[in-house]
């Protein structure tokens, strides 16, 4: 063979490469990032008329950046320079401009005829750190209905043309497993990213639920909701978790020393009936194997309390999906699948109290379940009920994938690893299970195990080869440059200092703005406007920047509260129906003078402030209590404190890696845990505030309304205008941590 025949043949083939063998060659100067991107269109052109994985794909775009890839220095290169990544088309990702070519056409259109030619103006956070590692973006796969219904889209499966590639991820899915890109983006709600990964035998990873930043992506239920990715091999999984900063606590007594000796649990979950005869063979023959390489394989049943963890995450997403596609249903409920309509509508008559049941239900079950898990290297489960179904109308049941992804509620980090057949010679993968926040762990174990089940498990491929002013991210307090309107030399307050400022100059009759801690109650104090916080995530956060997922809240200002009224009518904001407490007028209503145990912090204006509110209340024939809260409520700054700060680390990672230069310190020490907190007590805070929302609402409930003091004091006369007081006082954190509403 000549040295251009020779040539040719080695471009055709290196569509063949894994991920990390694609990047080792580039690095090698063995191939260009043209030549590797060349190969990949060239196998998309042979296939995508029978896999149909792509929403959008611009060969011209590919070249051009693989070009521009190319020119740039090595010393300028980033870990993943060159590498081709495919993204589920519910992930923003904006037009770019590249030297004289200009791509108008990347769109993100979540598989709806609302979103045709949608083009946003931003990347989803995900995509925006995968560019700055210098992956190149390859185009926009496939996806059912918004990822949040089961009818499939186009996409086939590669290894049977008549079979569903499973769903809601399914070109992710179907593009990795037919060698048209070496990995892929994908997001799981229920069985969204491990179904597909096992219906195509390519290994699957969802994270730890809120560890990889999801700003950017189409919602279906914040609570569940995770961004993962697809490969074709472990190797190539991590290559993305260092890109995104995926960190275990160090763990010596639980860290993993090889196969010999290590002890897993196989856990079949009450819905095991449900298994066909291609998984429940993997199973046993999972089981098999590890043991004959010298592991301890046990048996798990999970105590009985985990039997109503369906139904909690049933409830979950039912309700959670009123608030995340209300948006669609207000302007095109005609265009919108059924499902997404008996959402908004509460088709199934969920009250509120049984909404926060179950999720308060489900985030006490995650410790327990964390302990349990810790004493295995892994617990291995079905990822799917058997091998894909015949068909495209329906991408498949997630029902084995339920109890451990995101969309349960437990949080936890799953991985699909393949390697078993069905009785049609289908891929069947086993999900790997872990205590959240044990990533690396996870990976790391199914590194080795997938290489048993891939070597001995059975299965071979049949695929031949206008906006008001805020803070910084309105996540620090060093102010824009507005000013008070009441006082030109006063601060107006932040995050969401020009929103409130403008609505009490006149200037808008209403504006929307954001809280994670006293971002939108602190301003509506300085200005003397009316502010309301709802109830956490009661209204969608989509498409806005995120600071900590657990606390920011989409709020609005107005300069009466039947104008805050009007937009809690369009937002779909309901209460139960709760005739026991319901408001009767202001005589003999009971409410509560709440100060906290940092009262000695307030000045003069907001004691006399709270002082007057009693006397008031009680002269209009109010009953006022002086309410003390319990002393576990003493810990819940701290709390706080630590779930801004880690929850800091995923939401600003990506300006960290594109410009660390460019953003305020304080947002540098979260992304660099200059407090060295833990994941374990990331986990202790997260889980003991979750413990201690119901008991909040038990005490409230006895309340018309608590009272407690928005700010310290009147606006601050400050020399620099640039500093805004910190924090909203008193019940801020509480409120915040407590996800409850506040006016």
């Amino acid at each position: 063979m000549n040295n251009q025949a020779s040539s040719l043949s080695a471009c055709i083939e290196l569509w063949k490469l894994t991920a990390s063998e694609a990047l080792r060659k580039i690095r090698a100067d063995e191939m260009s990032v043209q030549e590797y991107a060349e190969s990949l269109l060239e196998r998309i052109k042979a296939r995508d008329e029978d896999v149909k994985a792509w929403a959008y794909l611009d060969e011209k775009r590919v070249i051009q950046e693989a070009r521009l890839l190319d020119e740039i220095p090595k010393k300028n290169r980033g870990p993943l320079h060159g590498l081709p990544i495919a993204v589920k088309d519910v992930i923003y990702t904006k037009d770019t401009k590249m030297g004289t070519y200009y791509c108008i056409d990347m769109p993100t259109q979540f598989n709806s005829p609302l979103y045709d030619g949608h083009f946003p103006e931003t990347d989803a956070a995900s995509v925006r750190i995968l560019r700055h590692a210098g992956a190149l973006i390859f185009g926009k796969t496939t996806t059912t209905e918004f990822a949040a219904i089961h009818v499939g889209p186009k996409t086939r499966n590669p290894h049977d043309l008549l079979r569903t590639p499973g769903g809601s991820s399914s070109g992710s899915g179907a593009a990795v497993a037919d060698f048209q890109v070496p990995m892929a983006l994908g997001t799981q709600t229920g069985g969204s990213l491990i179904r597909p990964a096992s219906f195509n035998g390519i290994h699957g990873f969802k994270p730890t639920w809120n560890s990889v930043s999801r700003e950017g992506q189409k919602i279906y239920a914040l609570m569940y909701d995770t961004l993962g990715w697809y490969g074709r091999c472990v190797g190539d999984l991590v290559l993305l978790a260092d890109i995104f900063g995926l960190q275990d606590d160090k763990d010596e007594e639980h860290a993993f020393q090889g196969i010999v000796g290590a002890r897993f649990a196989i856990c079949k979950t009450s819905i095991w009936p449900m298994a066909g005869p291609g998984t429940q063979d993997a199973l046993a023959r999972a089981a098999d194997l590890l043991r004959s390489h010298g592991a301890e394989v046990h048996e798990l049943e999970l105590p009985s309390a985990f039997d109503d963890v369906p139904e909690w995450y049933r409830i979950g997403l039912h309700t959670e999906g009123r608030t995340s596609f209300l948006p669609e249903y207000r302007v095109g409920k005609d265009q919108i699948g059924q499902v997404l309509i008996e959402h908004v509508e509460n088709s199934d008559n969920f009250t509120r109290k049984t909404q926060l049941m179950a999720s308060d239900s489900l985030a006490a079950m995650r410790p327990v379940f964390d302990c349990i898990a810790s004493q295995y290297a892994a617990i291995i489960t079905p990822s799917v009920p058997d091998e894909a179904p015949v068909g495209l109308e329906s991408t498949g049941s997630h029902v084995f994938c339920a109890m451990w992804s995101a969309k349960q509620g437990l949080h936890v980090p799953v991985l699909n690893v393949p390697g078993f057949r069905g009785d049609h010679g289908m891929p069947i993968g086993l999900s790997l299970v872990a205590p959240r926040y044990r990533d690396r762990h996870l990976l790391e174990v199914g590194k080795t195990v997938g290489q048993i089940f891939e070597a001995e498990g059975g299965w071979e491929t049949k695929i031949e080869l206008g906006k008001t002013t805020t803070t910084e991210f309105a996540a620090i307090h060093v102010g824009p440059k507005t000013r008070n309107p009441h006082d030109l030399l006063r601060t107006p307050g932040g995050s969401s200092s020009g929103s409130g400022a403008a609505v009490a100059d006149f200037q808008v009759p209403m504006a929307l703005g954001t809280q994670t801690g006293g971002s939108l109650i602190r301003p509506a104090s300085f200005n003397g406007i009316h502010g309301f916080k709802p109830t956490w995530n009661s209204v969608s956060r989509e498409g806005q920047k995120i600071y900590a997922l657990m606390y920011d809240t989409l709020g609005w200002y107005g300069r009466c509260v039947g104008d805050l009224v009007l937009l809690a009518d369009i937002f779909g904001l309901q209460d139960d129906k709760d005739e026991e407490h319901a408001f009767q007028g202001i005589v003999g209503a009971r409410f509560a003078i709440c100060k906290t145990s940092i009262w000695p912090m307030a000045g003069p204006g907001t004691q006399d402030a709270l002082a007057r509110a009693a006397d008031l209340l009680r002269s209009h024939g109010a009953e006022v209590h002086e309410l003390e809260l319990p002393s576990a409520f003493d810990d819940v700054p701290e709390w706080y404190r630590i779930g801004l700060h880690t929850e800091g680390r995923t939401s600003f990672l990506p300006e960290y890696r594109v410009g660390k230069d460019q953003i305020g310190q304080v947002l540098i020490e979260h992304v660099e845990n200059s407090d060295n907190f833990t994941r374990k007590t990331q986990l202790m805070a997260s889980d003991s505030l979750a413990a201690m929302r119901p008991v909040f609402d038990c005490i409230a409930s006895q309340y018309a309304a608590i009272i407690t003091p928005s700010v310290p004091d009147e606006a601050p006369n400050e020399e620099n205008l640039c500093i805004v007081v910190r924090n909203s006082f008193l019940l801020g954190p509480v409120l915040d941590a407590f996800v409850h509403p506040e006016v």
